[in-house]
């Protein structure tokens, strides 16, 4: 009886993980602020002087990199310091970025629906492909890191093969082909959750006033609800139970995906599952890693930090006087400590400076090809990494190392698999 009461009490006072929302605006501050999600503090506020931030992405575990709003530039900076590490010229203003999971590769989305991606390590430019016919306003890329998924303003949602896109086998501006694109909304397309399991779905939303769930290795439409109003933004909760959808008119919607038909639900019962949010568009929502958190963003400068079963506000986030550019929710890194001990110690190296096309990065390593395991599921990008490396290594048992890194690869797909599955049966 005393163990059990020792447990309960470690449960809790059990410590909830340190997460913050890191956000940028089209005000005339050149910064990158960083706020804790459960206290609302100021943590951080990254200078992009001179610039102005426009979309942001964190890369890997140590840097954060934002896309500048009026030029043809990338502002990077490591976490423990809030001026600027590093800049690269790009070779169109850039409207959208994101990074794959593990860091190694930067994609990023042009005003012309362009699509460039580069290996970090090395700056080397890896692809620049057409991919849309109007700009490219929002990228993701899945868990794994297998697949890359494009929006834009020309109402197409495209899905791309990272093992064709990273592929060394073919020159930088070589054209790609997606592996599917949906041609389902009617209007231009706002925005896309995709989520980390080893089967990811996506969803969409968009102007035409209905959001949409995919399975990304299919294709299919496996649901379509149609809203009273235009939906702005939304995020996926990770066991994929509920969608939180942002509408025009500054509401937030629950979507229970449990009652999975393609349907139009009745203005009484969006009515009840929505909650004014924001005085103008809702143009961000993200998940706390507890999923018991909602942050919201909106065009009228202001972040909401909601608690998801009550609808209530817990708080109020002001760093912005104008309409948010981007919104993400990541742990807190590691580099913040330093930041906040005032330590200087630049413990981050600066990154190399990313190549445009045409240009060839001196000493440059030959990126990584995303390479298929056995049972046809795409590794993920640090794993294909490995396997790249060893494959090309050309010493005494390289194959057999190529081999052993490509079993090890599928074995731990293979488990994730039948955690994913374990999990939807416990749901269930």
């Amino acid at each position: 009886g005393s163990r059990v009461a020792v447990d309960k009490g470690r449960k809790s006072t059990m410590a909830r993980p340190s997460e913050i929302v890191v956000s940028t605006s089209i005000s005339d501050h050149s910064t990158v602020f960083a706020h804790d999600i459960r206290t609302g503090a100021q943590l951080a506020a990254y200078k992009a002087s001179p610039g102005r931030p426009n979309q942001a992405c964190v890369l890997g575990s140590d840097y954060l990199v934002a896309a500048d709003l009026r030029k043809p530039l990338l502002h990077i900076w490591s976490w423990d310091r809030e001026n600027t590490l590093s800049r690269s010229i790009t070779s169109a203003r850039l409207a959208s970025v994101c990074a794959s999971p593990d860091g190694i590769f930067l994609y990023g989305g042009t005003e012309e629906g362009e699509m460039l991606a580069w290996e970090v390590s090395t700056g080397s430019l890896v692809r620049k492909w057409n991919a849309h016919y109007s700009a490219v306003s929002k990228l993701s890329v899945s868990g794994s890191g297998s697949w890359i998924l494009s929006v834009s303003k020309d109402g197409l949602v495209r899905v791309w093969d990272s093992s064709v896109v990273l592929n060394a086998a073919f020159q930088a501006d070589e054209a790609v082909s997606p592996s599917c694109t949906w041609k389902a909304h009617s209007l231009a397309v706002c925005d896309i959750s995709v989520t980390n399991g080893p089967f990811p779905r996506a969803l969409t939303v968009s102007l035409d006033r209905t959001c949409k769930l995919w399975c990304i290795s299919t294709g299919e439409l496996l649901s379509s609800v149609s809203f009273p109003t235009a939906l702005s933004s939304c995020c996926l909760d990770e066991l994929e139970r509920f969608a939180f959808l942002g509408s025009s008119d500054g509401r937030i919607f629950r979507l229970d995906l449990r009652e999975s038909a393609v349907r139009a639900p009745g203005s009484d019962e969006a009515e009840d599952n929505a909650f004014p949010a924001h005085t103008a568009t809702v143009s961000h929502l993200a998940l706390s890693a507890d999923a018991d958190l909602l942050i919201s963003g909106s065009e009228d400068g202001s972040i909401a930090v909601w608690d998801i079963l009550s609808f209530q506000a817990v708080r109020k986030i002001t760093a912005h006087n104008a309409a948010l550019r981007s919104l993400s929710v990541v742990l807190r890194p590691r580099g913040m400590a330093l930041l906040s001990s005032g330590a200087r110690a630049n413990a981050f190296a600066p990154l190399p400076v990313l190549a445009r096309p045409g240009e060839v990065i001196p000493g440059e390593m030959l990126h990584a090809t995303a390479t298929q395991t056995p049972e046809g599921l795409c590794a993920t990008s640090s794993d294909a990494y490995a396997i790249a490396m060893l494959a090309q290594s050309g010493g005494e048992g390289s194959a057999d190392d190529a081999r052993d890194a490509r079993e090890a690869a599928s074995h731990w797909r293979a488990v994730a698999e039948r955690l994913y599955d374990a999990v939807l049966d416990a749901e269930s």
